[in-house]
């Protein structure tokens, strides 16, 4: 992410780049510059591999957080949806990761530009109140 959106108060990290519990000081390659996001309003949207046929387009509020650093991180409260249907989407349609995070309300916009070039809307899903087991 831009240095623009850096939290001040919770300062930054730069390191090797780390691959999850891969990290090794001696054979990381390439530069990391951790840190939490500014808060404020935001819109979300995650273009699907391998095309960008398809998107997920979502608004909310980045809020303090306690997060540890671990790249490029923000706490966001949904604007419209839960978190819950928001994270049901993502599992049932194999949403990966690398987000694009945009200062201020957008989806209306970016809806409209999604429509004319022909990407397809992923519909926010309601979640189940309940998780019963790893196939459902």
């Amino acid at each position: 992410a831009p240095t623009k959106l850096i939290n001040e108060s919770t300062g930054y990290e730069v390191r090797n780049h780390s691959i999850l519990e891969n990290y090794s000081e001696e054979s990381s390659v390439g530069m990391l510059l951790e840190f939490l996001h500014k808060q404020g309003e935001v819109t979300i949207a995650k273009y699907q591999y391998p095309d960008a046929g398809r998107v997920l387009v979502w608004e909310g509020d980045i809020r303090p957080s306690e997060m540890a650093f671990r790249g490029s991180y923000a706490e966001v409260e949904p604007k419209r949806n839960s978190g819950g249907d928001i994270l049901a989407t993502v599992l049932n349609n194999g949403l990966d990761h690398h987000w694009i995070i945009g200062r201020g309300y957008l989806q209306k916009d970016l809806n409209e530009l999604n429509h004319w070039l022909g990407i397809e809307n992923i519909e926010i899903e309601k979640s189940k109140d309940h998780l019963y087991g790893h196939s459902n």
